[in-house]
């Protein structure tokens, strides 16, 4: 899961390193990577295929932020590094696709939980054919069961 903390528009260069050091710094962060308002523009109008075009027209006066993308080492601690990373200096704000995120870890609640049902559902259909199946074998050979009694 990417994090992607916006530079605000006033940090200098210099800035921006010290920004970039303490993100690398900030545990369970895997990987720190630039993205120029540019690079970002261009990443916009190339994922808005043909409606991208009308983004030429404001490539002069471009009005993205600067940002880095952050790579967490675990998807569950994105929602605690996007928070400290929104507590840094020059950071104006910070975005992970906190919907998706919690849709995709509500959906693989909700999965393991079926699963969970379905084991315990298919235990229990196994043990009540393991039964009647022995129950069926009893039945079926009761006469030999009784000649069997009956020989001794």
């Amino acid at each position: 899961v990417e994090i992607r903390a916006y530079i605000e528009l006033t940090a200098t260069p210099e800035q921006q390193e010290e920004l970039r050091t303490q993100i690398e710094n900030t545990p369970n962060v895997e990987s720190v990577t630039f993205l120029s308002k540019d690079e970002g523009l261009d990443q916009l109008i190339d994922s808005l295929n043909e409606a991208g075009s009308a983004f030429e027209s404001i490539r002069e006066e471009n009005p993205l932020n600067d940002a880095f993308i952050v790579r967490a080492a675990s998807p569950q601690l994105t929602e605690s590094i996007s928070q400290q990373i929104d507590e840094m200096p020059y950071v104006e704000s910070t975005n992970y696709g906190q919907d998706f995120v919690e849709r995709l870890f509500a959906f693989t609640d909700l999965a393991r939980t079926i699963g969970v049902i379905l084991i315990v559902g298919m235990m229990f259909t196994a043990m009540f054919l393991i039964a009647n199946t022995i129950k069926i074998t009893i039945i079926a050979r009761k006469r030999e069961i009784q000649i069997m009694k009956l020989v001794g």
